[in-house]
């Protein structure tokens, strides 16, 4: 029993969740294959070492769009434990990122900060708005 004898329970954009059997833990397993306009930048750049330019960098990290992608969808799934990118034909193919709970909370925290200053005043307005039209109409 490896870790490849897991279960599929759930698939999110590009990204599915299975059980490591080995370690009792939940993990968001991404595999990125390349694009063609990648492949083509990778030639381009004589560093056929990495086939993903845009996700990750030369210094093997990620992107930070691409890694903010995957702590989201752990945060929101919940109680995941690291996020598994497997970039298919790269010399590197696996690239792990551990779940940090700070950020997920960061993201919680200004979408807060979002609906109670931005979001909860504008749909305020908007149903003022909507009232009096309909008052206007039933007249």
């Amino acid at each position: 029993r490896g870790c490849c004898s897991s279960l599929f329970v759930l698939y999110v954009t590009k990204c599915l969740v299975y059980n490591d059997t080995a370690r009792k833990e939940r993990v968001l397993l991404r595999i990125e294959t390349p694009h063609e306009e990648d492949e083509t930048t990778a030639q381009n750049n004589k560093t056929k070492n990495n086939l993903f330019p845009k996700i990750l960098k030369p210094c093997e990290q990620l992107a930070e769009d691409f890694e903010f992608s995957l702590q989201y969808h752990m945060g929101v799934l919940g109680n995941m434990r690291r996020a598994d990118v497997l970039f298919v034909g790269n010399k590197k193919p696996l690239h792990k990122l551990s779940y940090r709970e700070t950020y997920f909370l960061d993201v919680q925290d200004i979408f807060s900060c979002f609906v109670a200053e931005i979001l909860a005043p504008v749909l305020a307005v908007y149903k003022k708005a909507q009232r009096a039209q309909m008052l206007e109409n039933s007249n």
